[in-house]
This record gives structure tokens, sequence and C-alpha cells, in this order.
């Protein structure tokens, strides 16, 4: 992982690297999905690795990126919005963060896999696959 503006101190010593040598990706994910992990819900004070993980994600503009990426889906899931889903899927679509990319374009995939599926369940032993080929096109445009 390449880290950006990393914190050197008079001595030489690379603080941010300390960190990140200190603490697990599987921390890192965590801080990254969620940015209020590590802050106390009744007073708001938050924790000392919670800053040093703030610090650390801010340094880095592929780090905050992931974070825009994450908490942005996860506000659209939560948000039980199609329209919103078509947007996010959108913006992200054309990333270029290869991995992020693949995963905006993936969704679209599944949902017509899982539609299709849906209606071949709904026709099983009914209809042939001419009838639902034609109920899935009538699906996808409305």
């Amino acid at each position: 992982m390449i880290l950006h503006n990393s914190r050197v101190d008079s001595t030489g010593y690379d603080r941010t690297r300390s960190v990140l040598k200190a603490l697990s990706s599987y921390k890192l994910n965590i801080y990254i999905a969620n940015p209020e992990w590590g802050i106390n819900k009744k007073t708001g004070q938050c924790s000392k690795e919670n800053i040093q993980m703030n610090e650390i994600i801010q340094s880095s503009s592929t780090l905050l990126k992931l974070r825009e990426f994450c908490v942005s889906f996860k506000a659209v899931i939560a948000g039980n919005s199609i329209s919103d889903i078509v947007a996010w899927i959108e913006k992200y679509k054309n990333e270029s963060f290869a991995h992020l990319r693949t995963f905006a374009t993936g969704l679209i995939a599944e949902g017509l896999n899982n539609k299709l599926k849906a209606l071949k369940r709904d026709m099983y032993g009914r209809a042939g696959n001419r009838l639902i080929e034609i109920k899935m096109v009538a699906s996808l445009t409305g």
C-alpha cells in the first residue's frame, strides 16, 4: 500500500507506517467502511485508535476514495430506493479503480440474473422459453 503525506517527525521516524504495521488490515477495513467506529455513542469521544486510523485514511487519496465508496453504498442500500441505486451505479461504473468499477457493474448483472431466476420460478411448468423471454423483456422495459 502506498501512503501519501506520511507523518515523519524530526528524528526521521515515520509514525504512519508504524501505526499501519501495528493495526491489521481487518481493522483498516472496519475504519474505512465505518467512519464512526471507535466513537463513544453516549459521549461522542473518539478512541485513540479512531484518531490514528482517521489520520491514516485522510493522508491517502486511495483510502479516502474507498471510504467514500463504502459509505455511499451503505447509504444507498439502507435507503431502499431503486433510483438511488441506479444513480450510484452510474456514478461508479466508470471508476478509475478497477475493483470498484467491477463491483458497480457487477450489480447490474446480478440484478438481471435475479430477475430472470424469479421469472423462471414463477413460470416453471406453465410456459415455454418464448413466454419467459417476452415477460423478461416486458419487465425490463416497464
